[in-house]
């Protein structure tokens, strides 16, 4: 009986040692990786926590990446109106509705008021397309349009990545120079931290500017009164391409004049050229005539007695 009893007791207790095993394993790992969450979220650049939350709540990660891309939009709208101030005061209160701003904005005048004017304006990106047909369709004829679409994701990333490198690089940097003692050793520390924080600074900057880049997009809209003679051969080109007679005359007199004058000015360039060839060869002839011999004519020969 006592036989069987260990042999009992030791095929229970293989099984629990395992099964402990397994479960202080997968503590282990799951603190571990608990940790390294944190350190990576820690770590990680702005943006980056959202898809794996995402995730986490069943959301495909691909769409998220696709909701979380830093993407820089611009476009440029050319109008034609009635009014240039009328219509500048209009654009600037849909975009200011819209939650955007007016940045720039230029307005020029002549004796009948305003007649052209420039608008740097900048908007939420998820209201950018409504206020660009906005203003495209509420404002006047539309001239002309362009728009274009840069993905800077993948920079922003590395631009936060190397802000945080560079962030652990000066603190350790700073550490050292606490502790040195040498001269020699300060001056070189010293060099390496300015060269380090002027790094940092410059991606800094790199950093805010795609920031403002991104957060909102970007419209150069271009207002011209539709009554100025450019603007007019603009929007119609066959204004002033009249026919008839009267037109069919004008246009071969100024072909006719363009032709006399154009042979006159190649007379012109010529006879500089004529002038001095036929003095060259009155020259050669003048000189000839004296050089051919004289034919003298001969005595007569008279009858001797």
């Amino acid at each position: 009986m006592t036989l069987p009893t260990k042999r009992l007791t030791g095929l229970i207790a293989v099984p629990l040692i395992l099964l402990a095993a397994g479960c202080g394993g997968g503590g282990a790992d799951g603190s571990s990786n608990t940790g390294l969450a944190s350190t990576a979220g820690k770590d990680a650049p702005a943006g980056a926590e959202a898809p794996l939350a995402g995730a986490a709540a069943g959301q495909p990660v691909a769409a998220l990446v696709l909701d979380n891309r830093k993407l820089i939009r611009t476009a440029g709208l050319e109008l034609a109106v009635k009014d240039v101030s009328k219509a500048v005061r209009a654009a600037e209160k849909a975009v200011t509705d819209a939650g955007g701003a007016v940045y720039a904005e230029d307005v020029s005048h002549d004796g009948k008021g305003a007649d052209r004017a420039s608008l740097t304006l900048k908007v939420p990106p998820a209201r950018y397309g409504s206020v660009l047909d906005d203003l495209a369709t509420s404002l006047g004829s539309e001239i002309a349009r362009t728009q274009d679409v840069k993905d800077v994701t993948q920079e922003v990333v590395d631009v936060g990545a190397r802000l945080d490198v560079q962030r652990k690089a000066i603190t350790r940097v700073k550490l050292l120079l606490d502790r040195a003692s040498k001269i020699s050793d300060i001056v070189e520390l010293e060099t390496e931290l300015s060269k380090r924080e002027a790094d940092y600074e410059s991606m800094l900057t790199r950093q805010r500017t795609l920031a403002s880049q991104t957060d909102l997009a970007t419209i150069e809209l271009t207002i011209h009164r539709n009554d100025t003679s450019v603007l007019a051969a603009t929007l119609n080109p066959k204004h002033g391409a009249d026919k008839g007679f009267f037109t069919g005359l004008k246009a071969g007199w100024s072909a006719f004049l363009a032709f006399g004058s154009g042979l006159l000015t190649a007379v012109g360039a010529v006879l500089p050229f004529a002038v001095a060839a036929g003095l060259a060869a009155l020259g050669v002839l003048a000189l000839l005539r004296r050089r051919r011999p004289s034919t003298a004519p001969s005595p007569a020969s008279g009858v001797v007695d």
